[in-house]
């Protein structure tokens, strides 16, 4: 539990920070830095030579993993045309989620091909490999335009915008139709932390906050536990992993629904729903005993897991102007990752029965659903600054 527990805690300093810096020194600048942490991180545990090593090991890449979050959904969610946000963020948190099944069979085979002292390190080889590679993809993207804006860098952002378009315009073979009019304006002013709980932004802050702080430590208190779960009810190590791999394949449907379902529909509503299913369902988990009963609940329970993260960790970014965007994101997201190194040690040290872990993960649901509807902003096919910028 202290071992899972140090990479939330990391991710909490990581995502504090990042996000602040993000907002002050630019998008793509933050997540080459943290993919680069993230790296290292990874790299250290891989070569860990005691527990220690690990513990530490663990921190610095959760630094790097909770940095780069936050700015990633800011990105993404300024650079996605409002009438494709919701079908583009599920693909890209599409290919995200193919990662968990992958590197969680990628450790039942090595695991049982490399034995208990040198399997589990490939997998964080692997990882460590994988975010070099990424380091250098990201080096080619392209600033945030809004950033520019915020910052009043206009010539910056027409120039990033106009090579958007070109390439564009090249890809497709005919000429964009002419951009909308807006009646908001992007605030150049800056923003200090203490500028997230002033009346314009508190109720804001707090709502997303409490958000982040329920659904990571449900989010977390199932799938981390998951493996610990079933080795605890008598199934060997290579086995928990496996039934655990074939739930986690369940999580790439999920972002693929969210996508197919687009705007249509408020991501605060499909949260809600997302939320309220996981309540009722993964309760049951705890009375699962064939391997097929157990993969197949499991891999329903992630289907809905990605569905709601999905929503919900773009939805975030969307209710805060773009000055405060990636700070407000960042800070409540740093909450919800401290709150759960706490909450993985309460459900993995203090709760013995299996039934009083998931009951518990599924009250944190119910607090994470009552959360988004409080927030109350309406975002599906409205730009950025419709949503949270003042009317000019």
């Amino acid at each position: 539990s202290f071992l899972v527990a140090s990479g939330f805690i990391g991710m909490f300093v990581g995502s504090f920070f990042s996000g602040y810096l993000s907002d002050k020194l630019g998008r793509k600048r933050l997540f080459t830095i943290t993919i680069g942490i993230m790296a290292l991180g990874l790299f250290l545990c891989a070569i860990s030579i005691n527990y220690t090593m690990l513990w530490l090991s663990r921190l610095i890449g959760g630094f790097g993993l909770g940095g780069d979050q936050p700015v990633v959904w800011v990105y993404v969610s300024e650079l996605v045309p409002s009438r494709l946000r919701a079908r583009l963020t599920g693909i890209t948190f599409l290919v995200g989620v193919v990662a968990i099944p992958f590197i969680t069979f990628t450790a039942a085979f090595s695991v049982a091909y490399f034995g208990n002292y040198l399997g589990w390190r490939v997998p964080y080889l692997i990882s460590a490999i994988i975010g070099v590679i990424i380091l250098f993809l990201r080096r080619l993207l392209p600033e945030s335009p809004r950033y520019y804006l915020a910052h009043g860098m206009i010539d910056k952002a027409r120039q990033t915008m106009k090579s958007i378009e070109d390439w564009v315009v090249k890809n497709v073979g005919k000429p964009l139709p002419p951009p909308p009019m807006l009646t908001s304006v992007i605030n150049l002013e800056k923003t200090p932390l203490s500028d997230l709980f002033k009346p314009e932004l508190r109720r804001r802050t707090i709502w997303a906050t409490i958000l982040f702080m329920a659904n990571v430590s449900a989010f977390y208190g199932f799938v981390a536990y998951l493996p610990t779960i079933l080795v605890s009810r008598g199934f060997s190590i290579v086995a928990s992993i496996t039934y655990a791999a074939v739930g986690y394949v369940g999580g790439i449907i999920g972002p693929a629904i969210v996508s197919a379902i687009g705007e249509r529909y408020e991501k605060r509503y499909q949260t809600i729903i997302y939320f309220i299913l996981l309540s009722i369902i993964i309760p049951f988990f705890a009375f699962a005993s064939s391997p097929i009963q157990i993969m197949v609940e499991a891999f329903v329970i992630n289907i809905l897991l990605q569905s709601s993260a999905v929503t919900f960790e773009y939805y975030v970014p969307e209710v805060f102007p773009t000055k405060a965007r990636a700070t407000g994101t960042g800070f409540a997201n740093s909450m919800g990752r401290l709150l759960n190194a706490l909450n993985l040690l309460i459900i993995g040290v203090l709760m013995v029965s299996v039934l009083d872990k998931l009951l518990y993960v599924s009250l944190l649901f119910i607090i994470a659903a009552i959360s988004i509807y409080l927030i109350g902003v309406k975002t599906a096919n409205r730009t950025l600054e419709e949503t949270s910028e003042k009317l000019s």
